[in-house]
């Protein structure tokens, strides 16, 4: 996403609205500081999820602490949560040291740990999240999710794109958005359904291509 993109995102976006900064891993990104101000600035409240990558290098810790400074400057309050599961290669567990000895001294809000695995995308390929396999996330009614490229996406987790954010209101969208969802689940869709027809034929293929 550009650093123009996000400025637009963040002006469409009501401020009594929490925006969720989440992967993939924004912190690979050589400008992320500059998307990361341009989508909190002006607003009371952002929330960012991270693997933790930046926790095994010193350069990369400041650097990630600076830019939380910086947006402190411009977004009074910013939550960072930590992915801790398995699935993800990276340990987060430097990453939450490095934050609790800036939290004191920049009020940030205590972290969270990310420890479950949705069941979409590589999850399911690689037969992850079997426990959670049969949930319906369409009734989670309060994400909606803006792709890298501007698309809202119907689905909390960034599958089946409706329309670009810039040509539809928040409200719209929300109605919108909400409505197939509910529709999805009235029709019993879950979870499971949803990626059998997303990967349909991809599942054999991944696992030969693994082994």
């Amino acid at each position: 996403m550009s650093v123009e993109t996000c400025e637009q995102i963040n002006r469409w976006i009501p401020k009594s609205v929490l925006p969720n900064i989440m992967g993939g891993e924004f912190t690979i990104l050589p400008n992320y500081p500059d998307l990361l101000l341009a989508l909190a600035r002006y607003r009371d409240h952002i929330h960012m999820v991270t693997n933790g990558i930046w926790g095994h290098s010193h350069a990369m810790t400041i650097r990630f602490l600076d830019t939380i400074r910086q947006i402190k400057q411009v977004c009074p309050k910013i939550n960072v949560a930590v992915s801790t599961d398995n699935w993800h290669v990276v340990s987060g567990q430097e990453a939450l040291d490095a934050l609790d000895r800036i939290r004191k001294t920049i009020k940030l809000i205590p972290t969270e740990p990310v420890v479950n695995i949705t069941p979409v995308g590589r999850a399911w390929l690689n037969g992850l999240g079997q426990k959670r396999l049969s949930c319906a996330s369409c009734e989670v009614m309060s994400n909606m999710i803006i792709r890298e490229d501007g698309m809202i996406c119907r689905c909390p987790y960034a599958y089946f794109p409706w329309k670009h954010f810039s040509e539809t209101t928040w409200d719209e969208a929300q109605e919108y958005v909400w409505g197939w969802r509910s529709e999805k689940l009235s029709e019993g869709m879950n979870c499971h359904l949803c990626m059998e027809s997303v990967y349909a034929g991809q599942r054999g293929k991944h696992m030969r291509m693994v082994t």
